[in-house]
């Protein structure tokens, strides 16, 4: 635990450099290290217990026993297509350590990834979601967290807010919420910005897709 908060004090100085030196660039990436590290100290095995029970337990035991029923070669032959079905799913290893680490009775702070940490952030915006959203909206969020398909385009979303957060703007979730036909509402107080959230597929140049 102190060389998390010994870690959280040198990267506020940085971003107070960085921010003298206006190099956005260095503060968004500085933010992003401070948010995760103070998630971790205070927070993560909440925001990971709100989103299992959000998004349902069993849903992710699921995928995890199916990922594990998965044949695999002897080491240290590599499992491609294993690793490469569980990297679709940017959520899914980090609830399957924490589900591992809670069976085990093992604490989470003290078992503290970078991964780890990365998914908190997610987990603590998503359940933020949750919270303030109605019943349409928790069911549009499970499904979109669990959906492999669907998954890192939600989270790209999700960055690009908390991009905006940390440089204090409010924050809306339009098509998420039903409210537009457009990602995200932005405003500092004087200006709103509309912003329409776009990843490029794997299937893109593709003749045949995928899904065929």
């Amino acid at each position: 635990l102190k060389k998390i908060r010994d870690s959280i004090k040198n990267l506020r100085k940085k971003i107070e450099k960085a921010e003298a030196a206006r190099d956005e660039v260095k503060v968004l990436e500085l933010e992003n290290k401070l948010r995760e590290a103070e998630i971790i100290e205070k927070e993560a095995h909440r925001e990971f217990r709100r989103f299992l029970e959000a998004t349902g337990t069993e849903n992710w035991e699921r995928k995890i026993a199916k990922l594990n029923s998965l044949p695999k070669f002897r080491s240290p032959s590599p499992n491609v297509y294993s690793a490469y079905l569980a990297s679709r799913n940017p959520l899914l290893e980090a609830v399957a350590r924490y589900l591992s680490l809670e069976k085990e009775g093992k604490s989470l702070r003290k078992n503290a990834t970078p991964a780890l940490m990365k998914v908190s952030g997610y987990l603590k915006v998503i359940n933020a979601l949750v919270h303030q959203g109605g019943t349409a909206t928790v069911q549009k969020v499970r499904s979109l967290v669990v959906d492999d398909e669907t998954v890192r385009s939600f989270l790209f979303e999700l960055d690009i807010a908390i991009n905006f957060f940390h440089r204090g703007h409010d924050v809306q979730f339009i098509d998420l919420q039903d409210l537009g036909t457009y990602d995200l509402l932005v405003s500092d107080g004087q200006i709103e910005l509309e912003i329409e959230c776009k990843t490029k597929s794997a299937d893109a140049g593709r003749k045949i897709t995928r899904s065929n």
